[in-house]
């Protein structure tokens, strides 16, 4: 009799079950049914305008909604600085602190401890859209997450009407594409526009045009076929082996951003008075790009591969012929960084066409100070009788092959004293130097004997310590390396620039602003190292690890490190701010205000604007004694204030330890690769 208690109490459990998984499955969703297998991005159109998603968006929160890294930041001084340069007071008035903290809030008011992003979005979300108008507010997009089965259940909750939300003034209705239903459509309240729900096994989405639903659908019922995580572009820059699997993939058609939002004019400037923008200008304008496409990857470096396509139509004959160029390779690329000090700050080498950018930097020069480039021509017609600047850019082409290196680092070098040191002024500077490779060495000789020459000497200003004595200087290094020194007091800081002519697996020339550095250069290029200990950037860690996992070719390599020079850059910071804080008095209201405080004062019955020719003399000095002793106390009292800021600024900068970047260019792409070391986590 037990027995058969036990076993009808047994089948009515297992019927109860079953019937409670039919309940469950027709009510909401079957409860054993699997993930959708295929990438977020198989159920996005290839049309889209933008595209951004995160794998395992759960591990980058400590928890939710607290990024992992935030304690190391907060914790850092380049983390403090950067939060009292009014980032957290930006983020306040952004209101996201506030928002955060509510949300915080709510979550700890639930009865069960329930991680958000368990929920919706931990393990894969992705938004696209399109633009549309010339507002990115009115932009269609949808979002599309991954879900856990209470995330679905929710969803089934709300899509089913199970949840009241007449309160918020919320209505639903469900939504139906081709006779099949595929979602619901959420409406009313404070939703600015309608919104659609679907949910395509643990996928959900939520998005402002029903359009993305059924694409969606459709996507699905082919397993991805003709979508974007299928298609060409996105399985040759984002989909391919080598990567993590975690990384941010983004996608942005720059072209369609443009119509839509009117985007008029160029970007650089090209007619911008600064020399650097102007000529950066020539070398790249944004308009060029039509899409970028690539993945962003943070880790303890942030890790940047993005493709940028071209059209090609637009490209200037310059820029085609520049981004054309043959490109270099690893071992290439070390051999110049053997040139360059391990402490070096900024360290770049190119594959450029040395003519083209020469004529490129003669047309900016135009552009920017005609004066000065009639200057430099008429030395030119002086010093080698050419009719214009052509002929001696001509012999530079013909004389170095299509590549340079520049790299700058601390100046460090203790003060010089006697009759041998060069008249110099005191502005701070970095110790910079250009390398280039000799292809016609005759060429360059004919153009070092010219620059020789006792009218084009005296034409230069070059000159040693004393009126009339000599101001060249030549010597030849222990190893047959020939250094030549021009004097000129005009070069900013220490009066002289010098040159390195040496051999190695190529003929090198090197032009300084500072002659101690080239005998380092000889010395660590062929010993590996200085007598200082200094060794070479090739076999700086960072830097060897970043070229060994770079591009195989490329044309571009830029290496930062700002706190190689930063003693350098505080004194140049320092002084710009001694020399400029005056420009930051509003002149045009103080200086009138003056002019009637002194009238008032000093001179009644005269009219402000109108002084009598009697006291117009007297009045104008009183006028700037006055102007003086504002601007005095002005400087007293804030340069303190405009020193703390630019040291603030310089701790800012130690959140980026080191960085390296290459750009391999062809007539269709952009390829950039990129390492940004951050200072503010701890070493592993």
């Amino acid at each position: 009799m037990g027995r058969r208690i036990l076993r009808y109490a047994l089948v009515g459990l297992v019927l109860l079950l079953l019937g409670g998984l039919w309940a469950f499955s027709f009510f909401f969703f079957n409860p054993f049914e699997g993930g959708y297998e295929y990438p977020i991005a198989s159920l996005i159109s290839r049309e889209v305008d933008f595209y951004a998603s995160k794998k395992q968006l759960r591990r980058d929160f400590d928890p939710f909604p607290k990024l992992a890294f935030l304690d190391e930041f907060e914790a850092s001084p380049s983390g403090k600085a950067i939060l009292g340069l009014g980032v957290r007071e930006a983020l306040m008035a952004w209101r996201v602190e506030e928002s955060l903290t509510e949300l915080e809030r709510v979550l700890a008011g639930l009865p069960l401890r329930i991680d958000p992003l368990s929920v919706f979005g931990g393990q894969g979300l992705a938004v696209a859209g399109h633009f549309s108008g010339q507002n990115l507010t009115q932009a269609k997009w949808a979002v599309y997450g991954r879900t856990s089965w209470l995330g679905k259940l929710a969803f089934e909750l709300v899509a089913g009407g199970w949840v009241d939300l007449a309160a918020q003034g919320i209505t639903l209705q469900p939504f139906e594409h081709e006779g099949e239903p595929l979602g619901v459509q959420v409406s009313g309240g404070q939703l600015a526009r309608p919104l659609f729900l679907a949910r395509i096994q643990d996928v959900a989405i939520v998005a402002s045009d029903s359009a993305f639903l059924a694409e969606a659908g459709e996507f699905e019922s082919k397993r991805g076929q003709d979508s974007f995580g299928q298609s060409a572009k996105y399985a040759d820059n984002i989909a391919r082996s080598a990567l993590s699997g975690d990384e941010l993939e983004l996608y942005f058609d720059q072209r369609a951003l443009a119509e839509n939002l009117k985007l008029a004019g160029s970007w650089p400037d090209p007619r911008s008075s600064e020399l650097t923008t102007a000529l950066v200008a020539r070398l790249f304008q944004l308009g060029t790009v039509r899409e970028l496409i690539g993945t962003a990857d943070f880790a303890r470096a942030l890790s940047l591969d993005f493709v940028g396509e071209l059209s090609s139509n637009v490209l200037s004959p310059f820029q085609q012929r520049l981004y054309e160029q043959r490109g270099f390779d690893k071992e290439q690329l070390f051999e110049a960084a053997r040139l360059a000090p391990a402490d070096a700050g900024l360290f770049a080498y190119l594959h450029g066409d040395i003519g083209d950018l020469l004529r490129e930097l003669r047309a900016v020069m135009m552009q920017i100070d005609p004066a000065a480039l009639t200057n430099l021509e008429d030395f030119v017609r002086a010093a080698w009788n050419h009719s214009d600047l052509e002929p001696l850019i001509a012999d530079l082409d013909e004389g170095l092959r299509d590549r340079a290196a520049f790299f700058v680092r601390d100046y460090d070098y203790p003060e010089e004293l006697g009759d041998s040191v060069p008249p110099h002024d005191d502005t701070p500077v970095y110790a910079w130097a250009l390398v280039l490779w000799p292809k016609d060495q005759a060429r360059i000789d004919a153009i070092r004997k010219v620059l020789s020459r006792n009218d084009v000497v005296e034409m230069l200003k070059i000159q040693g310590a004393t009126p009339g004595s000599s101001g060249l200087w030549e010597n030849t290094l222990q190893g047959g390396a020939k250094v030549n020194e021009y004097w000129n007091v005009l070069v900013p800081g220490t009066g002289h620039v010098a040159t390195l002519e040496m051999k190695g697996r190529e003929p090198y020339l090197v032009l300084t602003n500072e002659n101690r550095m080239l005998g380092q250069i000889f010395k660590a290029y062929n010993t590996g190292s200085t007598e200082e200990g200094l060794g070479r950037l090739a076999e700086e860690t960072s830097f060897e690890t970043w070229v060994e996992h770079g591009l195989a070719s490329a044309n571009l390599l830029v290496w930062f490190a700002p706190g190689a020079m930063a003693d350098t850059t505080r004194r140049i910071v320092q002084r710009h701010i001694d020399q400029s804080a005056a420009d930051y008095i509003d002149w045009d209201a103080e200086r009138p205000r003056i002019q009637r405080e002194v009238l008032a004062r000093d001179f009644p019955g005269e009219v402000w604007g109108n002084v009598s020719d009697e006291h117009h003399d007297s009045y104008e000095m009183r006028v700037q004694e006055e102007v003086e002793r504002f601007q005095a106390n002005y400087l007293e009292q804030h340069l303190p204030e405009l020193r703390a800021e630019s040291e603030s600024w310089m701790e800012a900068s130690t959140a980026v330890r080191n960085s390296f970047f290459e750009l391999a260019t062809d007539r269709k792409r952009l390829r950039l690769h990129g390492r940004i070391g951050l200072g503010f986590l701890t070493e592993p």
